[in-house]
């Protein structure tokens, strides 16, 4: 039977980043959410068939808020 081990630190580290790029976002600072983003990552989107892979598609235009 495969055991399952948490990975607290990684789960903070985790939380940490999304709460930097929530802040930056609330900040209207997209620098600063850019700057939180692995080059490779992957959002899973509600409402979206497929995942949106890396920041230029996460980030496709200048933000108009």
């Amino acid at each position: 039977m495969a055991t399952t081990t948490k990975n607290t630190s990684r789960t903070l580290h985790l939380l940490a980043l999304m709460k930097k790029g929530d802040d930056a976002f609330n900040a209207r600072d997209f620098e600063g959410m850019k700057a939180v983003h692995h080059p490779k990552m992957v959002a899973h989107v509600a409402g979206k068939a497929e995942p949106i892979k890396g920041p230029p598609a996460h980030f496709p235009f200048p933000p108009r808020l």
